[in-house]
């Protein structure tokens, strides 16, 4: 897929997809935005092409670019200038402009296995189907070849669709492009996609690191002005049309004609299916033996096998109806960012959340990640209204990749003051701690292994008031538990626990308080020196740094905060 014009390339959704609801900007608010996103698209094109040195990795720019088309249609009365490729090529007279013989449209897009579904169903419901074929959706550069009586006499990028730039000099160096088709006189033209050997991308090549992805280094190379001949001699064709005078009667026809031509990638690589199960199976295996295939994918593409039946079901503007494509699951997603919330965790840390337009990736919906610090939040820079990246790290945890759009009427959050909290704050529900509180109440709880009080029971029991120290947790009745949201069942495992809490290990015990810079390695060191609370305070200073191994400062804090009103009241229930 070419980085080009995103407005010209990137396909209709319909009628396979409900468009996404639009947002409800005034007609200067969404010109502003418009323009703007544009604006950044083309700057990152300017450093993926000309530059060579793009910071936004391939699907973050992809998804940008459905972005600014998903907006377009939303607001279809503004018009933008996405001339980018006019410019990123002027300049090369060996790069003049080439008029396509046939339109290169693009592909409709399935989201989901029902778009899939739906597809097939349309196919099969023809009695003069000849079923479906499945070939690799290969990521490189779509160019259109045109042989005349055998000979190749022109060849040019996609361009805007109906226009692409000469790039004949350099296919010709391709090995794998033969430049004259065997024992033909006629005028044949093949649309397909120009994409690097990765085995000898890795083999051949030694500047590979300037590119961020193999499309890249194809983009590069070519749109080069001087390219290197061994970069070219790893780049290789898989065509995906092929057009003749005597059109062929079936795509599976068309791929035997290829071969015979000397196209042996579509033979390798084209089957049948005949169900979902057989097109998610398919689609499955592609995706897992992604690291051992000559060229870079990132889906497949299904087609009905029947050219009369292509052309009963026709095409848009953009897109043919008898083809489709199903992307794999993306590895990173680009959304906005609706809201930036502020986490107090039991410490008094902390965590600022960002909140997003929801997203999915390999199938989970995400709408929130952690930034982690304060410090994190104002070194990225980020606000709302912000366009931003998300991945999920080891395919479970969601993270923060990047802000790939700043808005222009993005909006910084108030940020909360961290001097306010600390291992010391919100003992007790005061203003300003319900969130500190809440999490040492949930942290005790787990702690002294009490059930039945899961998250929203206890937020409860907060809002409600119920809890406003630590020691109330203890002193609960079953009543409350019940009003609450607990189960007369789960009311009573809860108060059986509660009798029995000043029974547990003490080292459990010491561990539940949450005593500063305590953590579970000395609180165990603690339980097994000392029997019980008494013990534990009667104990010499010296005596308590040689058993946790730790410094008088610790010791210090350890006191403190044992003395602290709610701790004494906690522990004198659990004696």
């Amino acid at each position: 897929m070419q980085r080009f014009s995103p407005l010209l390339l990137i396909p209709l959704i319909a009628p396979f997809v409900a468009r996404a609801s639009c947002p409800e900007w005034s007609e200067q608010e969404a010109r502003q935005k418009l323009e703007q996103l544009n604006q950044e698209i083309q700057h990152h094109n300017q450093l993926y092409f000309v530059l060579q040195r793009p910071v936004l990795s391939d699907h973050e720019f992809d998804a940008l670019a459905k972005r600014l088309q998903s907006l377009s249609e939303c607001f279809p009365d503004i018009q933008l200038n996405t001339n980018t490729s006019e410019r990123l090529e002027s300049g090369n007279p060996s790069n003049s402009p080439v008029s396509h013989v046939y339109p290169m449209g693009s592909l409709h897009k399935a989201e989901s296995e029902k778009d899939i579904n739906e597809f097939l169903q349309q196919v099969y419901s023809d009695s003069n189907h000849s079923g479906v074929i499945l070939q690799p959706k290969i990521d490189g550069i779509a160019v259109e070849l045109v042989y005349r009586h055998g000979k190749l006499e022109s060849a040019s990028t996609r361009g805007n669709g109906k226009m692409g730039r000469n790039i004949l000099a350099k296919i010709k160096t391709i090995p794998t492009i033969p430049e004259e088709l065997p024992a033909t006189d006629s005028n044949i033209v093949l649309h397909g996609e120009l994409f690097v050997r990765l085995d000898l991308w890795n083999e051949k090549t030694h500047n590979k690191s300037r590119y961020s992805s193999a499309r890249h280094f194809v983009a590069g190379i070519i749109h080069s002005n001087t390219p290197e001949l061994s970069a070219l001699e790893v780049l290789d064709f898989f065509p995906w049309r092929l057009w003749q005078p005597t059109p062929a009667r079936s795509e599976s026809e068309a791929v035997n004609q290829l071969y015979t031509l000397g196209f042996d990638l579509p033979a390798q690589f084209t089957e049948p299916v005949k169900n979902l199960e057989a097109v998610i199976r398919k689609r499955e295996q592609l995706q897992q033996q992604a690291n051992r295939l000559p060229f870079l994918l990132d889906g497949i593409v299904l087609k009905a096998n029947n050219t009369a039946q292509q052309q009963a079901m026709g095409s848009t503007t953009h897109a043919p109806n008898w083809a489709l494509a199903w992307k794999f699951p993306p590895d990173v997603a680009v959304t906005t960012v609706r809201d930036i919330e502020f986490k107090v965790g039991r410490t008094g840390t902390i965590t600022p959340v960002l909140v997003f337009e929801p997203v999915e990736i390999n199938e989970r919906t995400i709408s929130r990640v952690s930034m982690g610090s304060l410090a994190n939040l104002q070194n990225r820079d980020i606000a709302i209204g912000d366009q931003i990246s998300i991945a999920l790290k080891g395919s479970a945890t969601p993270t923060f990749n990047k802000v790939v759009l700043r808005d222009s009427q993005r909006k910084h959050p108030v940020l909360p003051d961290s001097e306010q909290y600390s291992s010391f704050t919100c003992l007790s529900l005061v203003p300003g701690c319900k969130e500190q509180f809440t999490a040492r109440i949930q942290w005790l709880n787990k702690r002294l292994d009490l059930p039945g009080l899961d998250e929203p029971v206890i937020h409860n029991l907060v809002n409600s008031g119920q809890l406003k120290t630590l020691a109330d947790i203890l002193t609960l009745s079953r009543e409350q538990l019940h009003e609450a949201g607990c189960s007369r069942e789960q009311s009573g495992y809860f108060r059986s626990a509660v009798d029995q809490a000043g029974s547990l290990p003490f080292e459990q015990q010491i561990r539940a308080l949450g005593i500063p810079d305590i953590g579970k390695s000395r609180s165990a060191k603690l339980g097994k020196a000392f029997s019980d609370w008494d013990s534990l305070h009667q104990a010499k200073d010296e005596q308590l740094q040689a058993i946790a191994d730790v410094g008088e400062e610790t010791i210090h804090q350890l006191r403190r905060y044992l003395q602290k009103p709610e701790n004494r009241a906690l522990i004198k229930i659990l004696k």
